[in-house]
């Protein structure tokens, strides 16, 4: 034996010798093949559990629920149409009261009117009022004031007269 056989170390296995590199690469491929085995055999152990309880799998009953889902829909269908016609009466509501207000806006637009012309005529028959008014109390006054005069003028003349007249207690 060389020096170098003596350093390594060979192990025969049915009849294949090993040295300890290869030693090692036989056990680390051995570990891995009992790994992969391994990990298979829980994949398929995990496999067949899951078959057994799909096949024990019984469907719970949902009667009930589509029962309730049935019934959502029906009341869905109705408050639809509740709302549908809601808003179709609120419309005709809006379409009314519009109307109505168009109808009285043209009525307090039609009054205003009114009462603008109103208001002008009754400026005017005042005006023309008062302009007769004053005319006629000027006339008044003036016939007055003459009629004063004339009467003063009367008075004055038959005081005279009374004065002037011989019989009269002044005469003595």
């Amino acid at each position: 034996m060389s020096e170098e056989q003596a350093s390594t170390t060979q192990i025969e296995i049915g009849g294949i010798k090993f040295t300890g590199g290869k030693a090692m690469l036989v056990i680390t491929a051995l570990t891995s093949a009992v790994g992969g085995l391994y990990g298979g055999f829980e994949v398929y152990k995990d496999y067949m559990d899951m078959k057994r309880k799909i096949e024990s799998y019984i469907a719970p009953d949902l009667s009930k629920i589509e029962e309730r889902i049935s019934l959502a829909e029906q009341q869905l269908v109705t408050t639809n149409k509740s709302v549908s016609e809601s808003n179709d009466y609120i419309r005709d509501i809006r379409k009314d009261i519009k109307t109505d207000v168009q109808s009285i806006q043209k009525t307090v637009d039609g009054i205003e009117k009114t009462s603008r012309e109103t208001d002008r005529e009754i400026r005017s028959v005042t005006y023309n009022l008062d302009k007769d008014l004053n005319s006629r109390m000027k006339i008044l006054s003036t016939e007055t004031t003459d009629s004063v005069k004339t009467m003063e003028k009367n008075i004055d003349d038959k005081i005279q007269k009374a004065f002037d007249n011989p019989l009269s207690d002044r005469a003595k």
